[in-house]
Parts: C-alpha cells; structure tokens; sequence
C-alpha cells in the first residue's frame, strides 16, 4: 500500500494502526537505498491513538541518494521543511512524514531521540551532561566536556554512553526513570 491510498485527514490525528501501516509502506520503499531505515516517534513507543506524525530514521547509502531523492519526490512531493537528503525532511499532505537522515555514526542517536518523547530526550541529554561534567550534544553528536566526540551506531551504544539498561520504547514517556 502506497501512500497515496492512505486517506488520513491532516487535521485528524492518525490511529497506531494507520501510523504503522503507513511506517510500513514507506520503510519498503526507503530500505533498498538505505544502509538501515526504521520507524520512530509516537509509532515505535505503540502510542494508541492521536498520533501526528510518522517518523523515519534513516541511513542512506551514498551511491544511491538519486534514486532515494526520487523515490522521496515521485512518492510524497518535495519537502515542505529542509532539502533532501538534508538531515530532516519534512513532507506534508495527506499525511504528516517525518524523514531523519543520518550518518552510520549518528544513527543510534538520532534514532534514540526521535523515539523517545520530548521530556525522555531532553531527561537523557541532561544526563549526558551530568555524568560528562559538562558534555554536551550537538550535530546529532554526543561530546564529552571536552570536546571529545562518541559515535553512537546504534541505541545500545547510546544507552551504555548514559550508564543505563535498555528502556523499551512504549516506556520512553516523561523523564528517565
């Protein structure tokens, strides 16, 4: 199912159902081009209902950022916010697409902050600076307080860098526990 045969009200939010059908659609039209693509946001935390938006996070890989930028422009229009394949997309119609692109050394991050809600992000970077003495993020990097900059692959590596067990996305609303 494309899209283009979802009919979502863009002033109605979207039910997990629609959001994951929709998720799924576009992870099989992005995977081909992409070194790793998945869902993230409200969908991937399974909120039930009310859901806004559908996030994407995404890897592209370098030799196929033309047919990727087709792909994105034949499917869903050129972006209303950012230019592919800029880290943030933003594509808005029928439904609201979020599209994240990242590097491999990025990902982990990007996807660990878009799942999360906005008070879980923002608790886990205040942690980031509290156990760092000051680091900081910046450029969907983490940096130690003196500049020394971590790669983050993938989410273990992101909560092993914030002294944590993994937390299960439906669990990532509010604060760090």
């Amino acid at each position: 199912m494309s899209i283009r045969e979802i009919r979502v009200n863009p002033f109605v939010f979207m039910t997990l159902g629609e959001a994951q059908l929709l998720g799924a659609s576009v992870l099989a039209q992005v995977r081909p081009f992409c070194v790793v693509a998945e869902i993230a946001g409200s969908t991937r935390r399974e909120k039930p209902d009310g859901l806004k938006d559908v996030e994407i996070v995404a890897v592209p890989r370098s030799l196929h950022l033309f047919e990727l930028a087709h792909v994105v422009n034949r499917e869903w229009g050129r972006p209303s916010e950012g230019k592919f394949p800029s880290k943030y997309t933003r594509l808005r119609g029928a439904v609201n697409l979020d599209l994240f692109w990242c590097t491999p050394e990025t990902f982990g991050l990007v996807f660990f902050i878009r799942t999360g809600s906005d008070e879980f992000a923002q608790s886990a970077l205040a942690r980031w600076k509290q156990l760092t003495g000051g680091g900081y993020s910046e450029c969907a990097r983490l940096h130690s307080a003196a500049g020394v900059v971590q790669d983050t692959p993938d989410e273990a590596a992101v909560f092993r860098l914030l002294q944590l067990d993994f937390i299960p996305p439906k669990l990532r609303n509010g604060r760090l526990p």
